[in-house]
């Protein structure tokens, strides 16, 4: 047995830290509903889970806006840094623990009340002051906010949350001078593996990605579940993977890259008359002609390699809830590198990756993905990354890392009580995931021609 296995294999959660409960405890409205084994439904290639957005922006329903500290709470010191990212997307299960104040959980509840009665995805939820602590270390205060739409529920259910360490203290940072990080809640990931096996495929494929694990989070020193560690996209990500992070950073929110949604593109940093310049430029290029001739024209403005790369892997893995699959489309970002002034694409929300095992990889309707189908030539190059990252997922073995970290994680998906879905259905789903990577190379073979 691989030593990269053996890891996953030990099952090592944090050091488990006892925290003083000053939050208020659970009210009877807001006990949440424990799970039993009714199955809510299996998904096959024309019934995947309900949509899930997941940004680092305000389409999460929230906002990055500073609210002033509480100045009745004590700001605690800056905590020294106990570890690397390594650590906190490394092979472990971690235990995160946030300790929120009264006040500010009476705000998350009452947040929560008015996204439940319009709709989480038309409320702009905000942040609370908290503090977080980890492997014997709080650090605080921070910012905590509920995020989410189709993945949204209640605080005092399971919700996802952003945590923010800069957000009352500029000098606080966690791990390895970490920022931010996000917590999701796999709501719509029944397998409760998706984006842990996901995220790491992209990173195997050579595409930008955030890293991805598991953790136990637990607020006020009561259990909330299993939830996915995952990195943010945002400066530190960038500057963890590329030369320089003096780019411009935008989201694809229900956008594609046509004149007419340039302005919708969301910002996330940078210089935005410049980026949005060369959104232009690019959406005006892929106008220009048709197949090749667009995507030439377009490449002096979009890395088109790297995007038909971060195509692959999203064929390779099953991403269909993102762009190209859908025009407009989302879950994904775009960076402007400032090494060569084109577009790169990075992931996001691969919640619900691994369904439709048997859906054409090579149907996708993004203007990108649209021009590639009318060239030869591109579709070809498309195949051959197909086929390379197939290669490379089989060489480290992905079957045997998916089969520890379901191991791994088994006993905390037990222990979860506040997930929406039975034991049952995880088990099932997970069963559905492993077959789907076992049998996706013969599967690829239908669309993207025999293996070389």
């Amino acid at each position: 047995m691989n030593s990269l296995l053996l890891a996953l294999l030990a099952c090592t959660t944090g050091v488990a830290i006892s925290l003083n409960d000053t939050g208020p405890a659970a009210t009877t409205d807001s006990t949440p509903t424990t799970t039993d084994d009714t199955d809510p439904g299996t998904t096959d290639e024309t019934d995947t889970p309900p949509d899930d957005t997941e940004t680092t922006g305000t389409d999460d329903g929230g906002t990055d806006s500073n609210p002033p500290a509480d100045t009745a709470v004590e700001q605690l010191p800056d905590a020294p840094d106990p570890g690397s990212l390594d650590e906190l997307f490394g092979d472990e299960v971690i235990e995160i623990r946030l300790t929120i104040e009264a006040e500010a959980w009476a705000d998350l509840e009452e947040q929560s009340n008015r996204a439940n009665s319009v709709g989480a995805e038309f409320y702009d939820f905000t942040y609370v002051e908290a503090s977080v602590t980890y492997n014997d270390l709080e650090y605080g205060p921070i910012g905590v906010r509920i995020k989410g739409q189709g993945s949204y529920q209640p605080i005092w259910v399971k919700a996802s949350l952003k945590l923010k360490f800069d957000l009352y203290d500029e000098d606080l940072r966690f791990l390895a001078g970490l920022n931010r990080l996000t917590l999701n809640n796999m709501s719509n990931d029944y397998s409760m593996a998706h984006e842990r096996i996901a995220y790491r495929a992209y990173g195997t494929a050579g595409v930008p990605a955030s890293r991805a694990g598991h953790a136990q989070v637990y607020i006020n020193d009561e259990l909330f579940g299993l939830y996915t560690v995952l990195e943010t996209v945002d400066k530190d990500m960038i500057r963890a993977r590329y030369d320089s992070d003096e780019g411009v950073l935008y989201e694809g929110w229900d956008v594609d890259f046509y004149p007419s949604y340039v302005d919708d593109f969301e910002l996330e940093f940078g210089d935005d008359t410049y980026g949005r310049q060369q959104l232009a430029l690019a959406a005006n290029a892929l106008q220009s002609g048709s197949g090749q001739v667009a995507l030439d024209a377009a490449d002096a403005y979009i890395d088109i390699d790297q995007f038909l790369r971060f195509w692959a892997a999203e064929a390779v893995i099953g991403q269909y809830d993102s762009y190209p699959y859908s025009s407009p489309g989302d879950d994904y970002f775009v960076y402007l590198d400032p090494a060569d002034a084109r577009f790169d694409f990075i992931p996001w929300g691969n919640d619900e990756t691994f369904y439709s095992p048997d859906s054409n990889v090579t149907s996708a309707y993004g203007s990108l993905a649209a021009q590639c189908n009318r060239s030869s030539a591109c579709q070809e190059r498309f195949a051959e990354h197909v086929w390379e990252i197939m290669t490379l997922l089989e060489e480290e073995d992905w079957l045997a890392y998916y089969d520890g970290v379901i191991e791994q994680i088994e006993p905390h998906v037990l222990a979860d009580t506040h997930k929406s879905y039975s034991n049952n259905t995880v088990a099932q789903y997970q069963a559905s995931m492993r077959d789907f990577m076992e049998e996706r190379a013969q599967k690829l073979q239908q669309w993207v021609g025999p293996r070389p």
